[in-house]
């Protein structure tokens, strides 16, 4: 809970930081009206980011969904661990998402599932 906590506040620290470098630079360019812009397109970028930092996150590392019948194996892990942690089976399968709910697990093929 900690972790999550302390995940929470860098993130959000970050998105504050950022968001007030880009109005101070467009007060900086613009004046009041840059500074009105700045703040307009900062809240922006930040719904954006917060809405969409799975799918990018999924994106940027090339995942995708796995087809039908494909890697049963894992199908199977993913269903008995969805079950003991009393969550639904994910729609897809490092995982990503702003609560259990939304998420998407992750699996990379560092490690070959056996039979």
């Amino acid at each position: 809970m900690i972790s999550n906590l302390s995940n929470s506040l860098k993130t959000w620290t970050l998105l504050a930081a950022l968001g007030g470098l880009l109005i101070a630079v467009s007060g900086l360019l613009g004046g009041r009206g840059g500074l009105v812009i700045g703040l307009v397109f900062a809240v922006a970028m930040n719904a954006f980011v917060y809405w969409k930092s799975d799918t990018l996150a999924l994106k940027a590392n090339g995942a995708r969904e796995l087809k039908p019948g494909e890697l049963p194996r894992l199908r199977q892990i993913v269903g008995d661990l969805a079950n003991r942690a009393g969550l639904p089976m994910p729609a897809s399968t490092s995982s990503t998402g702003r609560s259990p709910m939304p998420s998407r697990p992750d699996v990379t093929r560092t490690t070959p599932l056996s039979p």
